[in-house]
């Protein structure tokens, strides 16, 4: 377990617990349960739609090898994940060509068959400047 899953599970819990107590007040045992599980379902939608907002807001995905996948409604990622969540600061994208691409930080690499990683539209790295811009980066450094 990681700190912040600790704190995420503190948070969920804390948010059961609090309308746990105000349901409870009024409803009884009744509204003890049901205070609980909507609760911490509604923190839980909270964070969802905060990570999920932040990702698409400030971290948008470039036009993709072939120029035809431009957003998130055109790529995908494992179904286990949050947006592609694999380690901290490091998303894995497959877009509708079949396309795989890995975003480490504000770098976009592309990942070929073997695992192996290359830099963005045989480029130099892609990389995030300003608010919602992706540019070549030059420096050609490993991410």
């Amino acid at each position: 377990m990681t700190l912040t899953m600790l704190l995420l599970g503190i948070f969920w819990g804390t948010g059961g617990a609090i309308l746990s107590y105000e349901m409870g007040e009024s409803f009884g045992m009744i509204g003890y349960i049901v205070g609980y599980i909507g609760g911490a379902a509604a923190s839980y939608l909270f964070t969802w739609i905060f990570t999920v907002g932040r990702l698409r807001l400030f971290f948008p995905l470039p036009v993709c090898r072939r120029g035809r996948c431009r957003g998130y409604d055109d790529y995908h990622w494992p179904t286990s994940t949050i947006y592609g969540w694999e380690i901290w600061r490091t998303y894995r994208y497959r877009c509708r060509c079949d396309d795989e691409y890995l975003r480490i930080g504000k770098k976009f690499l592309e990942v070929l068959p073997n695992d192996e990683m290359r830099s963005y539209k045989t480029r130099p790295y892609q990389r995030m400047t300003s608010f919602r811009c992706w540019v070549d980066d030059r420096r050609n450094s490993a991410p």
